[in-house]
């Protein structure tokens, strides 16, 4: 985003929609739904907006994790933590619809401020539009980045790695060799080879700080490792 501290929040603009329900409040003040306008009395509402969002369009539905961001910290649910409540509701359909994920870790404390205050005083949403798709295209390119430092999932492993935890729990927990341990799981013999190698090389990286991923004791970990790592 470009100079959007220098921006004013224009009073007239072209892209307005309704927040909640009309109350009467303060000019100039942001007040959290109260009495019959509470989240609790909003709740039939609420499924029914639920509901609703399994009948939009695919056109409409690229609004929804906008939609969700704005709305949910608007109707201040909860003493603290509304606006990252709305931050992971937004992340939702992004998930559903295997989406990169949004983050506004690179967004000024500013910038947001200026952005949210824009739709909750004066019911524009340029600002908010504009910061939106800017995060989102930089959480892109880090989700890509991410992904490709990742490389793809090997679907051997991915195959037979319930295989691989329990062999792994025999080598370290029982002592049993590399070979022992394959023998007593029911691998292919065509595989077989191929899981060895595998194996030996989770061993071989096999550290105190994962090995919960194996349902290992760190103690145990560390002293199988302290002991030359046998396999």
């Amino acid at each position: 985003m470009r100079n959007i501290k220098d921006r004013q929040v224009r009073g007239k603009h072209t892209l307005k929609f309704k927040l909640g329900r009309e109350r009467p409040r303060p000019a100039g003040r942001f007040c959290p739904m109260v009495g019959e306008q509470s989240p609790e009395a909003s709740q039939g509402d609420c499924l029914r907006l639920r509901g609703s969002f399994k009948q939009v369009s695919s056109q409409l539905a690229r609004n929804v994790p906008k939609f969700l961001w704005l709305n949910v910290a608007y109707l201040q649910p909860f003493e603290d933590g509304n606006k990252r409540t709305s931050r992971l509701c937004a992340n939702l359909p992004l998930m559903l619809s295997n989406c990169a994920p949004l983050s506004f870790l690179d967004v000024e404390r500013a910038d947001y401020a200026l952005s949210v205050m824009g739709v909750y005083e004066r019911l524009d949403v340029t600002m908010a539009v504009e910061l939106f798709e800017w995060t989102y295209r930089r959480s892109i390119a880090k989700y890509k980045v991410i992904l490709e430092s990742m490389g793809a999932p090997d679907p051997f492993r991915a195959r037979y790695r319930e295989h691989l935890g329990d062999a792994i729990r025999q080598v370290v927990d029982e002592g049993a060799t590399v070979t022992e341990a394959v023998a007593a799981l029911s691998i292919p013999a065509a595989d077989q080879e191929s899981f060895q190698a595998v194996l030996r090389r989770e061993l071989q990286n096999l550290e105190p700080f994962n090995c919960a991923r194996y349902r290992l004791a760190f103690g145990k970990t560390e002293g199988w490792i302290k002991s030359g790592r046998p396999m």
